[in-house]
């Protein structure tokens, strides 16, 4: 028994070698990590689990598997940062490419966050508004309450 087709062998994009998901251990290590590669299993710090984060600099994600064969890549054939994908298919990712998974649901980098998300109707803005608590206001540098109006919010971390 082995972890193969369930985590990928590397997390490196094949196109330009940028860790995908630095916070995420390949299949070898999991592997390793329980026994499943015929070793004896390595006991970690929290015993009878693999501790793994995603955080601001991770791209993971699930596509359809048409842009994916669109890309030229075959299932569980590597992983490609959301620029080198956008440069195979010649087109900036749009949220409907986005299969419904829980990968997808995750923190990630803002150019993946940016891709992923749908733009609200004035009506999904309008109850969002009413439900949050009021804005504090900032200070910028300058003084002014508005520091920069039109920058976007972050996103809180998951817990």
């Amino acid at each position: 028994m082995t972890s193969k087709g369930k985590a990928p062998e590397s997390w490196v994009c094949v196109d330009c070698n940028v860790n995908t998901a630095p916070g995420l251990w390949t299949r070898e290590q999991i592997d390793r990590a329980f026994g499943l590669d015929g070793s004896a299993a390595i006991r970690t710090a929290t015993h009878d689990k693999v501790d793994q984060y995603f955080d601001d600099r991770s791209e993971v994600y699930m596509v359809t598997a048409r842009v994916w064969a669109k890309a030229g890549m075959s299932s569980m054939g590597g992983c490609l940062c959301v620029g080198c994908l956008e440069t195979r298919i010649g087109r900036t990712l749009r949220p409907r490419d986005f299969m419904k998974h829980e990968l997808n649901t995750v923190l990630g980098s803002a150019r993946l966050l940016s891709r992923r998300s749908r733009p609200c109707s004035e009506k999904q803005l309008y109850r969002e508004r009413r439900a949050a608590p009021p804005a504090t206001p900032i200070k910028s540098a300058k003084g002014d309450r508005n520091a920069d109006p039109g920058k976007e919010r972050q996103m809180p971390a998951a817990e």
